[in-house]
């Protein structure tokens, strides 16, 4: 029978368990939350960009719906003759309309995104107004102009009134002054006008 050969070994047991070494290094801030992170900071800036976008449509709506009451208001003093009234009754009525759908945002930052649109919109509506009325005082004047002018002729001409026969040349001449310092007439019909005057007499 062969003989099994024997091994002598000179191990001791001993507290220390065996280890193994390895070059892989895991930073301590590398924990479960940290490595979420990224996918956190994209469903943040997803939701943030989300609600952005909601705030501005809501703003959005109650501008468009404030600007339709605004133009009436718009048109209203758009048919006055004096600029103080007409602005003065487009910013009280503009006020009001602010209130009104400011009082309807849903939180501050639509209130703030709307109330600085509809201020834009509101000073455009201003200078809208501005400009009608302006050109409803210069209508109305050339239409005074021209009644004035024709009635000191009818008195002139036609009324047996030699005073106002006399004063005919002054009185046209400063009709037309009146024009031209308001901007009624240019330089070219202002000099054209007066040239004119004994002329029209004869």
């Amino acid at each position: 029978m062969p003989k099994i050969p024997t091994f002598k070994t000179e191990a001791r047991i001993t507290a220390e368990s065996a280890s193994a070494t390895t070059n892989i290094q895991i930073p301590l801030t590398n924990t479960l939350a940290g490595s979420l992170k990224p996918l956190t900071d994209a469903f943040v800036k997803y939701k943030t960009a989300e609600k952005n976008a909601e705030n501005k449509t809501e703003a959005l709506e109650l501008e468009n719906q404030a600007v339709l009451k605004l133009n009436d208001a718009t048109q209203e003093a758009s048919m006055m003759k004096n600029s103080d009234g007409a602005n003065t009754f487009l910013m009280t009525k503009s006020k009001e309309i602010r209130d009104e759908f400011s009082s309807q945002a849903s939180n501050s930052k639509v209130k703030t995104l709307f109330t600085n649109n509809y201020l834009l919109e509101e000073q455009k509506k201003i200078y809208s107004v501005d400009n009608a009325v302006h050109k409803n005082l210069i209508q109305s004047r050339a239409v005074e102009s021209n009644a004035k002018e024709e009635r000191i002729l009818t008195d002139a001409l036609y009324g047996n009134n030699e005073l106002a026969l006399q004063t005919l040349p002054t009185d046209l001449k400063k009709i037309y002054d009146d024009d031209f310092n308001d901007g009624l007439i240019d330089i070219d019909s202002y000099e054209e006008k007066i040239a004119d005057i004994p002329n029209f007499i004869q």
